[in-house]
């Protein structure tokens, strides 16, 4: 799910309450149009605008990296733990596979 259905999804569930016809989306942004109530649409963009500032902020230092041996190519590199632990002390879900 890209971060834009999740924001969507979030929107329709947690703000309005209701399914949301959504405005088309071009080059990052909702466009204006057939949007049914002009403060929906203004705090559609707003509340878009937070989400994506929200996402590019996140920084995560990512831990070194360690060698593994791997059957098919000698060696390969592993951190899957140490990354998990970083992404989740970030605030990120990790789903588990």
């Amino acid at each position: 799910m890209t971060s834009r259905e999740q924001f969507e999804e979030w929107f329709s569930n947690d703000v309005v309450g209701a399914d949301v016809n959504f405005p088309d989306f071009e080059n990052g942004e909702y466009i204006a149009g057939e949007v049914y109530d002009d403060q929906l649409y203004i705090m559609l963009q707003a509340m878009w605008m937070a989400w994506k500032a929200s996402r590019s902020e996140i920084e995560i230092m990512m831990p070194e990296p360690f060698q593994m041996a791997n059957s098919t190519s000698g060696l390969s590199y592993y951190y899957e733990k140490e990354v998990d632990d970083a992404l989740r002390q970030a605030g990120i879900k990790v789903k588990d596979c």
